[in-house]
């Protein structure tokens, strides 16, 4: 997602749009290699390493535990992985593949 995007969004907010569900939580577990994000709706969504690179359009993570090194930004509404600088939008996986 790109920075213009992302202040559109950010943009957004601050004009009181509610955008979808929050991020409130996500765990990479190595031994699944998966990542749980959690929802502010109670709802979850479950990724696999390479679902999670394809996202972000890296074609490829080095080393997949980097994915365990996160941090939900945008008032809940982004997860970003600093290696490899992917940032991924929650409420457009929420859409995807939310099971509740």
């Amino acid at each position: 997602m790109s920075d213009a995007e992302i202040d559109q969004h950010q943009g957004a907010l601050l004009e009181g749009s509610r955008l979808g569900p929050r991020i409130v939580n996500a765990h990479f577990s190595d031994e699944s290699r998966e990542l749980t994000i959690k929802f502010d709706n109670e709802s979850s969504v479950v990724l696999s390493a390479s679902d999670v690179q394809d996202l972000g359009g890296t074609g490829g993570v080095p080393d997949v535990r980097a994915l365990s090194k996160h941090e939900i930004t945008g008032d809940g509404y982004y997860l970003y992985f600093p290696l490899p600088d992917i940032a991924v939008y929650g409420p457009e996986l929420h859409g995807r593949t939310a099971a509740g």
